[in-house]
């Protein structure tokens, strides 16, 4: 199977005082072509470390965004580079996208710890 990944959209700021756009963004953003991909809707994860399993190392495009109301979550991740380092503690409803799109680079283990437990969290990971 060969897979691409690709992100686009548009960031605007407005001025919600004046109502004036001050700016307006195209983003877009590709994962070289694939082999594999996951994706979760609602995964629970608790105070103890959740590793999560890859579809391929390194993947090279990451969507994780935590759903929990008033917990956090911990990520952590290694590359192929160097070891394991915290990236990010997702306050709630926090979004990270990470891509990659030099070959043989991106992420090898991901981690996730929350700061309470039954905190759900949705994500995609491919590569």
């Amino acid at each position: 199977m060969s897979i691409n990944i690709n992100l686009s959209g548009t960031i605007t700021v407005i001025d919600s005082a004046t109502g004036l756009t001050n700016l307006t963004k195209s983003v877009s953003a590709a994962m070289i072509i694939g082999s594999s991909f996951t994706q979760m809707q609602n995964l629970n994860i608790g105070t103890a470390v959740t590793n999560l399993s890859l579809p391929v190392t390194p993947v090279q495009f990451v969507y994780l965004k935590n759903l929990h109301v008033n917990q956090t979550v911990a990520v952590t991740w290694t590359t192929p580079a160097g070891g394991s380092v915290s990236v990010i503690t997702l306050e709630p409803g926090a979004v990270i996208i990470f891509t990659e799109s030099a070959p043989g680079a991106g992420i090898t283990a991901i981690s996730l710890q929350a700061s309470g437990a039954t905190t759900p969290v949705e994500y995609i990971l491919g590569g």
